[in-house]
C-alpha cells in the first residue's frame, strides 16, 4: 500500500509537473510513508496512528472503560450490571428466550432447552453489543456529548420498554460500499496487523465474552488464516515498519487523544527518537480529533495541538531545499496534501472500519435500533436473577 502512495507521488510530479514537496495526512500509513519515502515525502502527520500492530488488542476496551468511568460512576456500575445480567440470562433456555424478544437475532435463538448455542453466536452478540460503546467513545465529539447521550440512558433511569421497533428494517442497513470497506480492512486485520478488540484483558465491565480466538475463527472461515499465519503478518508489519520501539524516521507529528482507544499502541513519548517527531497527547479528545474543523467549543489543549501541527509543517517547508525557485514564490503552491487514513472512510463509517473487524457474523444483532438496546441494557443493570 505504501508503494501505492510513492507511485501516485510520482505519476502527479510527472502529469501535473509538480516539483514542491509532500506532505502526507492522516494515521499510521502517513507516518510509515515518510520513513519509507524520504525522498519523495518531506513530512506526515499521522493522527491517532496504531504504529504497532498486535493480534490481541485487549486495550482498546481498557480505554472504553477509562472514558465510561470518566463520565459517572453511575454510567460505569451499570453498564457492569448489565453485561453480567445479560450474561446470566445467555446461560440457559428462558434467559436466551429473553434475549432473543428483545432483539430478533437473526438466526433465532429459540428457547429450546436441548438447543445448544454456537459459542461463535454469543461471541458475536456480545462484540455487537459492546460494539456500541466502541463507536462511541472512539468518535466522541470535542464536548464528549456522544458518550453524555450514550450514559444519559443510565444516568436518568430512560427507561421505557417498547419492544421492538418494527418499523427499523434490515433493507435501511444495505450499503454495499461500507460492507466492501469492512471486507478490505479485516483482510489487513488477517493479513498485517491484527487489531482485534477483545475482552482478554481481565473481568471488564463487559464481562470476557469475546476471546482471540473469536477472531482467529474469522480469519480462517475467510481467508483461510490461522493463528500462525496472523502472528507472522503482525511480525512481518513491526518488522517492516518498526512498531514502537523501532520507528525510525524524521519530520513526523504524531497526534493523540488520550480517550482514543487507539492512543494505546501509539507513540507517546519521543525517547530516543528524533527531535523533529513530537508526539502530541490531547487529554480529552477521541480519534483524529485534530483533523476535524475548528469549532467554538474546543478545549485549549486540541487548539494547542493544531498550533503545533501547523508550526511543524511550517518548519519543515522553511527548512526544504527546493528544486527551483519558482517553487519557493508560494508555500500553497509549494505543498500538495495527500491523505493516507489506513482505513479510508469516514466517521459515519465507523462501523464498517475500525469501529468493528467482524464481517459476516453468524447471528447479528444490527436491525435492533440503538436506543432499545441501551435501554434493555439499562433495565438489566437492576435485573433481579
Amino acid at each position: 500500500m505504501l508503494y501505492d502512495v510513492a507511485t501516485f507521488i510520482r505519476t502527479q510530479q510527472v502529469k501535473q509537473k509538480l516539483t514542491g514537496p509532500w506532505i502526507t495526512f492522516g494515521g499510521a500509513l502517513a507516518a510509515w510513508s515518510r520513513q519509507w519515502f524520504p525522498e519523495l515525502i518531506l513530512g506526515a502527520v499521522g493522527s491517532s496512528g496504531p504504529l504497532l500492530a498486535k493480534n490481541d488488542f485487549y486495550e482498546y476496551l481498557e480505554v472504553v472503560e477509562d472514558v465510561i468511568n470518566r463520565q459517572s460512576d453511575k454510567c460505569f456500575e451499570r453498564t457492569a450490571d448489565a453485561f453480567n445480567s445479560l450474561h446470566k440470562l445467555s446461560q440457559d433456555p428462558e434467559g436466551r428466550a429473553v434475549i432473543q424478544h428483545k432483539f430478533v437475532l437473526w438466526p433465532e435463538w429459540n428457547s429450546d432447552s436441548n438447543e445448544t448455542i454456537d459459542p461463535l453466536d454469543m461471541n458475536e452478540v456480545f462484540s455487537a453489543l459492546y460494539g456500541m460503546y466502541q463507536g462511541t467513545v472512539q468518535y466522541n465529539d470535542v464536548g464528549w456529548q456522544d458518550v453524555a447521550n450514550l450514559c444519559s440512558f443510565f444516568e436518568d433511569d430512560k427507561y421505557e420498554d417498547n419492544g421492538h421497533d418494527p418499523s427499523y428494517s434490515d433493507d435501511e442497513l444495505a450499503d454495499t460500499q461500507a460492507l466492501l470497506l469492512g471486507v478490505l480492512w479485516t483482510w489487513q486485520t488477517c493479513n498485517e496487523f491484527g487489531y482485534y478488540k477483545t475482552t482478554d484483558y481481565g473481568d471488564g465491565i463487559f464481562g470476557t465474552p469475546v476471546p482471540i480466538n473469536f477472531f482467529i475463527i474469522m480469519c480462517e472461515r475467510v481467508f483461510g488464516l490461522g493463528m500462525d499465519d496472523i502472528e507472522k503478518g503482525i511480525s512481518k508489519s513491526n518488522y517492516q515498519y518498526g512498531g514502537r520501539n523501532r520507528f525510525n524516521t524524521t519530520n513526523v507529528v504524531l497526534p493523540n487523544g488520550d480517550a482514543d482507544p487507539w492512543h494505546a499502541l501509539s507513540i507517546l513519548e519521543r525517547g530516543d527518537l528524533d527531535e523533529s517527531v513530537v508526539p502530541i497527547v490531547i487529554k480529552g479528545t477521541s480519534h483524529c480529533a485534530d483533523m476535524y474543523g475548528e469549532t467554538k467549543s474546543d478545549p485549549p489543549q486540541l487548539i494547542q495541538a493544531r498550533k503545533t501541527i501547523l508550526d511543524n509543517i511550517q518548519k519543515w517547508l522553511a527548512s526544504n531545499p527546493s528544486p527551483t525557485a519558482e517553487s519557493l514564490s508560494s508555500t500553497t503552491e509549494a505543498t500538495a496534501i495527500l491523505e493516507t487514513k489506513t482505513t479510508g472512510v469516514t466517521k459515519a463509517n465507523t462501523q464498517t472500519s475500525k469501529g468493528t473487524s467482524t464481517v459476516s457474523p453468524t447471528t447479528s444483532v444490527a436491525s435492533t435500533p440503538v436506543s432499545l438496546i441501551i435501554t434493555f441494557l439499562l433495565s438489566l443493570s437492576s435485573f433481579a436473577i
